[in-house]
C-alpha cells in the first residue's frame, strides 16, 4: 500500500519534479554504487556542484535531499571533510573546479574499500582513514590555505550533515 508522502508526491510531481533516465548502474564496492541518470528536463534544472538528486519512486515516495552545499562563493583550494557518505561530493566538486584545487580527508568505517572506490573513480586528492584519524590530515589542509566543508556527519564551517545516528530527515 502506497504510504501517503508517496500518494502526495505522485499528483504533485507531475507539476514538480524533472523526468530523468537511468543510463547505467556500475557497482563499485558492496556498499558503493554509482548510478547515471540523463535527460532533456535534468539538462534545464540548473544544478550546481554539490547539489544532491532527490529521488521519487512510484509506491515508496522521496528518497534523498536537493539542495546541498553550494560552493561557487568559495574561492581558492577546498577540502572537503567527511565521511564515506561525501565521495560523491569531492567526487563532483572536483570534476567542476578545474580552476580550483580540491581535496578531500574523508574517515570511514570501511577504509579499504572507501579507498578502492575513490581509486576507480579516480580521485587522487583525497584521503581515507579510519573513523577518528583524520584531524593530522585536515590541519595540513587548512595549513596550506584551504577552505573546509564539513559533510557527512562532520561538524563546523560551511556544513551541511548528510546523516547522524538517532536523527532522521537529516539529507
Amino acid at each position: 500500500m502506497d504510504s501517503p508522502k508517496a500518494l502526495l508526491g505522485a499528483v504533485a510531481g507531475r507539476f514538480l519534479f524533472r523526468h530523468g533516465e537511468v543510463t547505467a548502474v556500475a557497482r563499485l564496492s558492496e556498499h558503493f554504487a554509482r548510478i547515471d541518470v540523463a535527460g532533456r528536463e535534468l539538462e534545464r534544472s540548473g544544478f550546481v556542484p554539490g547539489d544532491k538528486v532527490q529521488l521519487f519512486l512510484p509506491g515508496l515516495g522521496m528518497f534523498g535531499p536537493r539542495r546541498s552545499i553550494d560552493v561557487r562563493d568559495l574561492a581558492g583550494p577546498l577540502v572537503v571533510v567527511g565521511d564515506e557518505t561525501s565521495v560523491a561530493l569531492a567526487a563532483s566538486l572536483t570534476q567542476a573546479r578545474a580552476e580550483g584545487h580540491v581535496t578531500a580527508v574523508l574517515e570511514a568505517e570501511s577504509p579499504e574499500e572507501t579507498r578502492d572506490v575513490v581509486r576507480q573513480l579516480q580521485l587522487t586528492h583525497v584521503t581515507v582513514t579510519a573513523r577518528g584519524q583524520l584531524e593530522q590530515h585536515l590541519l595540513a589542509q587548512l595549513d596550506l590555505g584551504a577552505t573546509p566543508l564539513f559533510t557527512g556527519r562532520a561538524v563546523g564551517g560551511k556544513t551541511k550533515a548528510y546523516w547522524a545516528d538517532g536523527k532522521r530527515g537529516l539529507d
